[in-house]
This record gives structure tokens, sequence and C-alpha cells, in this order.
């Protein structure tokens, strides 16, 4: 079942029209990296994308679609499969994303991190949004290996 919260899959007029019901978009954020012999390279990905739909459409809030490529610097090249940004280019990735979340008329913007690789450059981007979108933009995060077992 198509989920109506899923902006990925919405046309821009079906977008604006979920704007005017909802000033919140949230952003989950994965990664495309090695975990062991047993799981799938996109594994972060699966669960910030799995996260994301069930609450998004529970809150009946927007989901951005989620970037599966962030900082896995710390996996280094070894393992065939692992793709990172560097943890700057990571943080522009993220602050640009939320620039242009604001341009386009979102209000809040709440990303959720399924990846610990991502946090030291999440929390820096988000602190470099909240200085140059101040009063434009909210912006907070959730790492979800914190509140998961």
């Amino acid at each position: 079942m198509l989920n109506r919260y899923c902006i990925e899959s919405l046309t821009w007029p079906k977008v604006q029209a979920l704007q005017a019901e909802c000033t919140l978009l949230v952003l989950p954020l994965g990664a495309t990296e090695q975990h062991g012999p047993a799981l799938p390279i996109n594994t972060d990905t699966v669960i910030a994308d799995a996260l994301c739909r069930d609450a998004c459409q529970r809150a009946q809030v927007a989901m951005a679609p989620v970037i599966p490529y962030t900082s896995s610097a710390a996996h280094t090249d070894k393992w065939p499969g692992t793709f990172s940004q560097t943890p700057l280019s990571f943080i522009q990735t993220l602050v640009q994303y939320a620039k242009w979340a604001e341009a386009t008329g979102w209000k809040k913007l709440y990303i959720v991190n399924a990846h610990a690789g991502n946090d030291a450059p999440l929390r820096v981007a988000v602190d470099q949004v909240r200085i140059e979108l101040m009063g434009r933009l909210q912006i907070g995060f959730l790492n979800t290996f914190f509140i998961t077992p």
C-alpha cells in the first residue's frame, strides 16, 4: 500500500498539499557499508527507512527519501560495497539539504539517523543549520542506536 506521507512517490503538487497539513519533514539517514559476512550493506538504510515509514504514517507527517550514502570513513575501503562521504562533505550535504527544505516550504526538519558513524558530523551540521537558518527552520535529530537494544 502506498504511504501518502512518503514524498518520494508524490508529485510536487501533492507534496505542496501535504505541506498544508504538516510543516514537519522527517529525513532518514542510513549508510552503505559492510555489516560483517551475514548482513547486507544497506542494513542501516533499511532500519532508518522502515522506522521512519511506520512512524510517519502513524504520526501523519511527511517523510523524505532516505539518504543511503553518509559517513562511513571508519570502515575504510577494504570492504567491497562500502561507500562513504568524508565527514566534511556529509556535513555540507546535510546543511544544503536543510537549506533546500526551508526554501521549498518546510518549517521543521527532523533527522532520524541509523548509523553511529554519522553522529559527530550530524551534530555539527545541525548546529550549523541552527545558526544559518535561525527563525526559518527548526531542526532536530534522533540516533536510533540509542533507542534500540
